[in-house]
């Protein structure tokens, strides 16, 4: 049986990558732990991208998941 998949959103503009990367670290495992592959932006996303086409890869991400997983300061995200 294929397993679903999940993508991880959550704010990452004007936070300290320690921050950003802690969140979505730790949101990864508890989405693992739930039983779905998880599909982590920030480790599929090049970072030196600009933003617009880093939102157009990211949506294409969404779109081929199950579920998204909304980290809480996912409403202060752009």
């Amino acid at each position: 049986m294929k397993r679903k998949k999940a993508y991880i959103a959550g704010k990452i503009s004007g936070l300290a990558i320690e921050e950003y990367y802690g969140r979505f670290g730790q949101a990864e495992s508890i989405v693992e732990d739930m039983g779905y592959t998880v599909l982590n932006p920030l480790k599929i996303v090049p970072h030196w991208l600009d933003y617009e086409d880093q939102m157009s890869i990211c949506l294409t991400l969404v779109d081929i998941c199950d579920v998204v997983y909304m980290q809480s300061n996912w409403w202060n995200s752009n």
